[in-house]
Parts: C-alpha cells; structure tokens; sequence
C-alpha cells in the first residue's frame, strides 16, 4: 500500500471541525433552503451573483428558494471576496458543502453541476476573473466529466514545470499545481488511473513541502513500489532530483532585517519567557507601551526571534513601523500591504473597499499562523507626547483589532508598541483578556544597564575603575537603553577612547543633576500629572526633559569633536521620517565634503547611536532620527543660523520664472519638474544662510529622489509633491510654492493638485496645505484658496465656517471684478445653504452665479449652476424643474466632458426617477453615477450614490441590499469626514430597520443621525429625522413621545415651507387620533 503525504496546503484551510461548524450555523441561520443552493454553489469553487443567480434558477427552481438566498450565501462566513463581485467559498467549507450535496440530491447532480459550469465557461469569454480562477474553474469541471484525462493533462504541465535534467524550485506556475489538486480530491478519486493519481497527489505534495522549505524527513516518505515487470516511482524524477542533489537544498530563510534589534541587546530574560510563554498559549494581541527609546521595538523583534519555532518561518513574520511617513498608516493601506507579504493579491478595487480587506485579512490570520509587529502605535493616535494618546485617527483600526479579537479561534498574534496604552484598545478587548495583554516596558534593571555598557567595548568587571561610575549612570537615566547607548558611544570614542574617568570627571555634575532630579520625583517633590500614564516607571515629563538636556550636551561636543557629522546631522533634521541614505549624504556635497569624508560623518553618527537605520522592503538602507534626537537637532539648526554672519545670497531670481506646471505625472517627472519651478541643483550649494540651503537640499531631495510604491495610495503618490510644498513655505518661498499648489495632474479630472486632493477626499490635507499660502502672494490667489476652504468646510458639514470663507471669497472677487471667481463663489454658497434647507436662499444664489456664467460663458459653471438648481427643486419636490435643469446640466457636462459633474446629475435624475415611483430607472442612474465617481476618484460623491442606491432597494422592499448599500456608504463618510453623508446613512439605516420591526437597532441609527444633523444646521435632515423617531414610538406604542418628535419635526419643515411639512401634519391627526 503506498503511503501518502502531507497536505501541506490544506494547513492553510479552515480546519474541518471549524469547516462544519461554520456550515451548521449558516444552516441554522438561514435555513435548509439556503443550505441547499450553498451545497450547489460550492463546485464551481468561484463564485459571481450572476453564477449564483443562474445556479438556483437551473438546479433549485423548483425548491422556491428566494433570491436573497444568494446575497447571504456570499456575504456570509462561507465565501470570502477575492476582487470586486467575485467570491471563493471556503476550500475546506466547500469540502463539507459537496458532502452535503451527494447525501441530499440525486448522485447524478454533482456531473449535472459540472456540465452547466463547463457550458457556462464556454460562453462567458469576457468573464472579468483572473486567469488563474477561470483555470481553475475548467479543472473543476473537466474533473468530474473526464477524471482519468485530467490526471494525465495536470501531469504533464507538471512535469513541464520540474523538467527530470535540472529542476528549479520556485519558477512561475509551480506553487499552482497543489493548490488544484488538493481542489480537485473528490473527483479525482473516481479515476480508473489509481497509480497515476497516486504519482500526481504525492508529487504535488512533495513539491508544497520543498516549496514551503520542510525538505527534512521527506526522503524517507518518499516510497518506490513494483508495478508488474516495471519499477514506478510514485513521484516525479524531478522532485526525486532536487532531493537528492545537495545543491538544491533550499537555503533557510533568513532573519528580517530589524528595525531596532541587533547583538548589543542585553537582559530581560524573564519577562521574554513571560510574554513568550502568552504569544505561545492563548495572547493574540501584545501590545507593550512605554516612553519613548525604551527598547519597546526591540522587545518585539527579540520576542519573534525566541517564537521563531512558532511560526516556522521568517516569511511569517510581518513588520509595519508607522515612523516610516512614506507609507500610509490609514488601515486600509496596511491591510493591503500585510495581505501582500502574505502571498495574497489585491485588486484596485479591494484597495477601494476597507471592509473587504478588514474580512480578509482577519480570515487569512485566523486560518495562517503569523507573528505580526506594528510599531509606533502613537502614531496614528490622536493626542501628543506630552498628553499621551487616546483615540484611533482611523477608526478602522479599531473594528480590525475587535473582529480580530472576537473570533473563536485564531492562528496569529500580533505586537504592538506605543508610547502610551491605546484607550479604545482597552475599551473593545475587556470581554476578551484572555486574547488581549498590555506590557508596560521599562528601563533595563542594573546588571542589564552593565551588560549594555559591556556590550559597546568598556570594562565592566568588578575591579574596574570606571564601573561605579557607569552605574550612576545606568541609574541616573533609569536604564533608558537609548540614553545609555548614546552615552556609551560618546565614552567609546574620541576623545575619551573608553576612559570612563575622563568623561565622569568631566561630565559627573550632569549625570549628577539628573541624579538629584531623579531623587525629587521619587520623593514627591515634582507633582506628577493625573493623566501621566509612566508613574509606574519613574518617568515623568520632567525626568523626559533632563533626558533630552543630556543629549543637548552630546550635541555640543559633536559640534567641537566632528563638525562634519554635526552639519549632517542637524541639515538632516528636516526629514520627519525615515529616507534612503542618499537623502542624507546630498546635504553634505553642498559642503563639498568629498564621499570619502561623507561615509566618515556618518558613520561616527551611527557609532554614537544618532542614527537609526532600517532596511524597507524594497531592501534599500532607510535612515532616520530619533524623536528625541530630531527634536534636539531642530533646535541646534536654529542657532546655528543666528551665529552665521555670512549674507543671505539673493535666490529671488528663482521666483520670476513664469512657467506653468501643467499635467504633472503622478509622481512628476524627475527631469523637468525643478527647471518648471525655477531650481538649479548646482546653484543650491551657495544658498546662505544654511537652514535655507538644506531646505531647498530637501525639495531637491523630494522631488527627484522620492519613489512611491507601484500599489501607493493617492496621497502618497503625490508626497513628494506635498512634502516640498511644505518645505518651500517653511523657507517662505511663497511663489515657488504656489507653483505646485496650483499644478495641474494627470488624474481622470485633470485638476490642480489642492483641488484633486478634495476630489480624493482628503480635506484635512487640502485645508492644510492652502492655510499656507492665504494672504501670501496676491488677490486672486486669496480668492480660489478661500473658495476652496468653503468647499472643504462643505464637505466636512462645517457650514457656518465654509460660509464665512465662501463670504469672504465672494466680496474680494466683487472687489476686483473678478466674475469667473464671483461665479464660483456663488454657486458653492448655494450648495451650502440647499445643505441647510434654506431653499428660497440656495436657488437665488444658483441663478446669480448662472445669469454670470453664461454671461462670461464659462460652460462649466454653467453646468454646475444647472445641476444645483436641478437638486434644490428635487429637495422642495418640484420635479418637472429638477429634471429640467438636470438635463440642461448633464448636456453641457458631457459636452465638455465634466465627469464630475455628469455624475452629480445622473444621481439627481435618479432620485427624481425614484420620488416618481420608476425604481429600476433610478437603478440605472445611479449605477452610472457610481461608475463615474469611481472613475475619478471622488469618495464624497461615491459614498453618496451608494446611499441613494440603498433607497431604490429599500423602495423594492430589498432591505438587505439596501442595508449592504447603505453601510458602504457610511464607512466612505466616516473615513472622509462627510458629516452630512454619515448622518445620512444612519437616517437610512433607521428607517431600514423600522420596516423590519428591529426598533432598538433603528433607534440606535437615528437618535445618532439626529446629532449630527442637529450639530452641523442641516434643517431639513433634522426634521425628516424627527418624523422617522415618531413613527417608531408610534409603531412602539409610545404616543406621548411620537408626538412629541412629531411637533418637532413639523415646527422645522413648516419654517423651512417643504413638502415633509404635510406628512408630519398627517402624523401628527393620525396619533391625535390613536391618543
């Protein structure tokens, strides 16, 4: 009997007993109906809603299974989306769903299945999945037709991959083959060929294990058996090859390239095995919080090396470290690029949708064993050094970390460090401690603070004469590895040479100060605040201070000892985060200091520990400062300007340039973006004074040397463009800077980049970068940049600030007789006060703007005065005018192919389509609209189509669409900051599960959407918000507070003279009646 091998693929699936659990809740949840199409959606493997719609209408006609069936097939624990509208059932699950298939149904069923799937492919050519799935697809089905020919088919693309001369692991197409054949078990086994099938399972599986580096043992499973008169080996001469041949052996992945671990790490033996000991048992969540440099990185990455065994392979080990600025900390960002370290792509538009990539990076977790370091948690928390942190920025964080905790099993565990303990961390993971553990990291203890010293070359034998000094020390800074380590380096080199006495003779009196400072906190002496969160650890914001005065003090002497290294270390202070080494090196060729000269500067930082280093993904050398150090640098980079005597050279004829930066690519071009803006590299060098000299060093740096990823977010596509601006007002180079501001991107909207990035969606950045540049250069300039802060303010649902800048805007153009400006100013004030509900207001302001854009025939104002027009007639239900006028808009918008605007009218047609009862016309609106804001990347507008979308399926009486529609809709809102939009969806959402009789949840969603309506003045919302709460105490049997909420409601929509005026009059002599 021939043995078979290991499925090393099958790890990686849920295991059975879960595989069935999940199955029996779905059944429970849904019934045996929806059981029965799950049973005959699971060949196929890979799904789509059409494939699943076909299915039931062939098979399950007759069951009378309702077509919601298949919406919570799809979206249930069952499958999980792979790209947008396609689905993979669970492999395993898959397995105990074909089971359930061949007991309950005909035996001929599962060929039935197959036959359909083989005519399905054949006629879907354009079917839009990758080629691998649709590969898979017509394996699935060949294999249940014709087993015994795909095994020799599979076979020989096999034995193409591991040709018998001079097999390679790892080439294209090779980790495919056990993947499919472990897909494709339970057909195959129906073969004639058992000793081929045999040869192609045990070559498959063998070649998982080498691929997967378990090459130990796996000659010994290998087994040779007699066939007749001839020997068959069960399993491919090239996996016999690459066995056998030494120089196969595949090398041992080797250890990452830490951030902060190396082999100076000393101590902390016992709490390694305790936290190890939790990773080990049931502790999914670490996260070790302390003040900054006490080692919390390192602990991590000496943690991953001491699991190593645990999660097998160093493949498996995940890092993220939010210092690193040039990447997005948004979570949508990081999920994607931890899902790509695992092997799993992402589509653009997975990239697109934060709660697909929140399932599956849960679900790949759950299933793979990883070991996971975030550092610099703080980073993305709201709050500051000295107040500590709080809250998430991206409150996709917080649902990762709960969903993550709350499943009922997990295979991987996650570090994270902070500077302080993550509130809402805690507040989410109380009713999981067993899963969830906080470690406060302090200082090392007193022999670890020797075995430091020891480690950088000084004596720390007892006999020593410099010990008791390197003991006060340790004590003094309370074994803060990274004073320590940069006092040891100042120790090590010259001009002390590891003359302990020299340096405490020199230098004791402040070693001394901190001692005595020290002394007072413990005595009580210095008040430590009531939110300090390290008075556990000694640390508090004094003792931080004395910290950085010590390091105050080694930057003086690296200013008399290396002068070179101190120039570079304080020019370099510019970068927030870390960049390439190279960066770093250009600011001392304006020295010109030789590469000889330059190396030597650096490396005498990287002795004294100034420096941190780090390896990013790409394996380029990144280099940055410590928070501490940064900050110290920053300040010697001021004084050492106000000590320069030497002139300011005259930089002015840069300014005078007048050349436009139109359509710069995304990232612009390297070779023209710095003539356009009027820079020279070479003329940088004799910029004085010097803090202007390495400004323009960065935005040379930026711009030429910056390369985002090829999966870069929009923001950090353009950061390099962002982070010159910056630099460029910081030198108060207001011209250059306004250059960029206004340049023009190749993006679908082709617009400038302060205006692309609210089209994106990111209006905090947009309000940021125009604050810099108001009143700065001219009238004209002030006009569009206030324009903009009311359209931000907008956006957000600050409508009484974007109003006092839309005001402002108005009266400068006024002033200059500025009508294109005028225009715009108008009609944005329009949009604000239809947002009010002050209608009368917003169509005179709409009409004004119109008579001047056809005046000035600006055919784009035109159509955006239109299409605003269109919507304030929708909101008072004159819908004859709102067609009109949106027509009139979407005609001119086409013409000059304003895609933004196009979309804003489609999606007013449909809602005037859906008020008249033509539910599947607003359908097809709003489905264009949605395509068109997603074409061009406007979140604002596709998160408020997607609740429109939700109307027209709740108006059918589909109210779990309607629901899926309407939380896509709120995530966009919430991640964006649209207040009006996420007010919206929670009214949506309410009144949603008032139809489905779910009161509480409904009570939940509007009492929340009446807030936010109530704080941002959007009168109209508030009031039909007030209606919907009547109805549900109606509903509730509660008169006294419907019609409390009702009186409201009406007192809002009579002032306002709309519509909803009489409907809670209605109301109201319904109740009066019932009362």
């Amino acid at each position: 009997m021939t043995k078979t091998l290991e499925a090393v693929v099958r790890r990686r699936w849920l295991p059975p007993e879960y595989a069935v659990r999940e199955v029996v809740a779905f059944e429970r949840r849904f019934g045996k109906k929806h059981l029965a199409l799950a049973c005959h959606a699971a060949l196929p493997l890979i799904l789509t809603p059409e494939l699943v719609n076909l299915i039931r209408i062939n098979f399950l006609d007759t069951e009378d299974i309702s077509w919601i069936a298949e919406s919570d097939l799809l979206l249930s624990p069952l499958c999980r989306p792979i790209q947008e509208d396609i689905y993979e059932v669970e492999p395993c699950v898959r397995e105990v769903l074909l089971v359930e298939l061949e007991e309950k149904f005909p035996w001929r069923r599962p060929f039935q299945l197959a036959e359909f799937l083989h005519f399905y492919l054949d006629k879907q050519p354009d079917w839009k999945l990758r080629a691998e799935l649709t590969r898979t697809q017509k394996w699935i089905a060949k294999a249940y037709l014709d087993p015994d020919t795909t095994i020799q088919e599979i076979t020989q693309e096999l034995e193409k991959s591991l040709p018998e001369e001079n097999p390679v692991l790892g080439l294209s197409g090779q980790s495919y083959f056990p993947h499919l054949v472990e897909i494709l078990a339970e057909p195959l086994e129906r073969t004639n060929l058992w000793d081929e099938h045999q040869y192609l399972v045990n070559t498959t599986r063998a070649l998982a294990k080498l691929l997967a580096g378990e090459r130990e043992g796996l000659r010994e499973e290998v087994e040779v058996e007699e066939v007749g008169k001839g020997e068959l080996i069960l399993i491919s001469p090239g996996i016999g090859q690459l066995l056998q041949d030494p120089e196969n052996e595949p090398q041992p992945t080797t250890s990452p390239n830490f951030f902060a671990y190396d082999e100076a790490w000393v101590g902390r033996e016992s709490l390694i095995n305790n936290l190890i000991s939790r990773i080990r048992g049931s502790c999914r969540l670490l996260v070790l919080v302390g003040i900054t440099g006490i080692g919390k990185t390192a602990l991590g990455e000496r943690l991953a090396v001491e699991s190593k065994d645990w999660f097998e392979d160093w493949n498996n080990y995940l890092q993220e470290n939010f210092d690193n600025q040039e990447q997005s900390a948004d979570f949508g960002s990081v999920a994607a690029r931890l899902l790509e370290k695992c092997g799993e792509p992402i589509t653009s538009e997975e990239h697109k949708d934060t709660q697909r990539l929140l399932n599956r990076l849960v679900r790949h977790l759950q299933e793979n064993r990883y070991l996971i370091q975030i550092d610099s948690l703080d980073t993305i928390l709201e709050g500051n050094e000295e107040e500590g942190w709080s809250d998430f920025i991206d409150e996709w964080w917080v649902k990762f970390f709960e969903d993550f905790l709350k499943r009922d099993f997990c295979k991987s565990s996650i570090i994270l460090t902070s500077l302080d303990f993550p509130q809402q961390i805690e507040e989410k993971g109380h009713r999981f401690q067993n899963f969830l553990y906080f470690q406060p990291v302090s200082g090392l203890e007193k022999p670890e603070q020797l075995a430091l010293f020891g480690n950088t070359g000084l004596d720390v034998n007892n006999e020593a004469e410099g010990r008791p000094f390197l003991e006060r020390i340790g004590q003094a800074y309370e074994g803060h590895p990274l004073a320590l380590r940069v006092i040891a380096g100042e120790i090590v080199n010259h001009p002390f040479n590891k003359n302990v006495l020299a340096y405490w003779k020199k230098y004791g009196n402040e070693v001394e100060e901190v001692e005595k400072a020290i002394e007072e906190a413990i005595s009580g002496r210095f008040t430590v605040g009531a939110d300090d969160q390290y008075n556990l650890h000694k640390y508090t914001r004094d003792l931080r201070r004395n910290v950085k005065s010590r390091l105050e003090n080694t930057f003086n002497r690296l200013k008399t000892q290396v002068p070179d290294a101190y120039k570079l270390l304080l020019e370099t202070s510019v970068y927030r985060g870390s960049v390439p080494e190279d960066f770093w090196l250009s600011h001392l060729e304006d020295w010109d200091i030789d590469e000889e000269a330059q190396e030597k500067a650096l490396n005498i930082l990287r002795d004294r520990y100034l420096v941190e280093e780090l390896i990013d993904e790409n394996n380029q050398v990144m280099l940055k400062q410590h928070n501490l150090i940064r900050g110290v640098s920053l300040e010697h980079l001021k004084q050492l300007d106000k000590l320069d005597e030497e002139e300011e050279a005259d930089i002015s004829n840069q300014n005078d340039r007048e050349e436009d930066l139109t359509n710069l690519e995304i990232p612009p071009d390297r070779q023209s973006i710095l003539t356009k803006l009027g820079i020279e590299p070479e003329f940088v060098k004799s910029i004085q004074p010097r803090w202007k000299r390495q400004g323009y060093r960065a935005v040379v740096n930026w711009l030429t040397k910056y390369k985002p990823q090829p999966d870069a977010s929009n923001l950090e596509k353009v950061t390099g463009l962002l982070e010159s601006f910056y630099h460029l007002c910081e030198l108060e180079d207001w011209e250059t800077a306004s250059k960029i501001l206004v340049s023009h991107l190749e993006t679908p909207t082709q617009e400038e980049l302060y205006n692309q990035l609210g089209t994106w969606g990111y209006y905090y950045q947009q309000i940021n970068l125009c604050k810099k540049l108001i009143h700065k250069l001219n009238y004209k300039l002030d006009i569009e940049l206030l324009t903009t802060f009311g359209n931000s303010y907008y956006a957000l649902g600050d409508y009484s600030i974007a109003i006092n800048y839309l005001e402002q805007s108005l009266k400068t153009a006024q002033q200059i007789d500025d009508y294109l400006s005028k225009s715009n100013a108008l009609v944005s004030l329009g949009k604000v006060y239809e947002a009010l509900g002050d209608y009368s207001r917003a169509i005179k302001l709409n009409e004004q703007s119109l008579s001047i854009t056809k005046e000035i025939n600006n055919r784009k104002g035109e159509a955006q005065a239109l299409i605003n027009l269109g919507v304030v007639y929708y909101d008072i239900a004159n819908y004859v005018k709102s067609m009109s006028y949106s027509e009139q808009g979407l005609s001119i918008a086409i013409e000059i192919n304003d895609k933004q605007s196009e979309g804003i009218a489609l999606g007013n047609l449909g809602n005037v389509s859906l008020a008249l009862g033509q539910y599947q016309k607003a359908i097809y609106y709003y489905q264009q609209y949605l395509a068109m804001a997603r074409e061009i990347g406007d979140r604002l507008n596709e998160g408020r189509c997607l609740g429109t979308l939700g109307n027209a399926y709740k108006s059918l009486g589909e109210y779990k669409r309607a629901i899926e529609y309407y939380q896509q809709s709120l995530i966009i809102a919430k991640e964006i900051g649209d207040r009006r939009g996420e007010g919206e969806a929670l009214y949506n959402l309410g009144n949603t599960f008032i139809q489905l009789n779910q009161y509480s949840e409904a009570l939940k969603y509007l009492q929340a959407s009446l807030t936010i309506f109530s704080m941002i003045g959007s009168r109209a919302n508030e009031a039909k918000t007030l209606k919907s709460l009547a109805q549900l105490y109606q509903n509730t049997g509660n008169l006294n507070l419907a019609l409390e909420y009702c009186d409201q409601g009406l007192a809002i929509a009579t002032e306002l003279q709309i519509p909803l005026a009489e409907e809670c009059q209605k109301l109201k002599n319904q109740l009066m009646e019932q009362d």
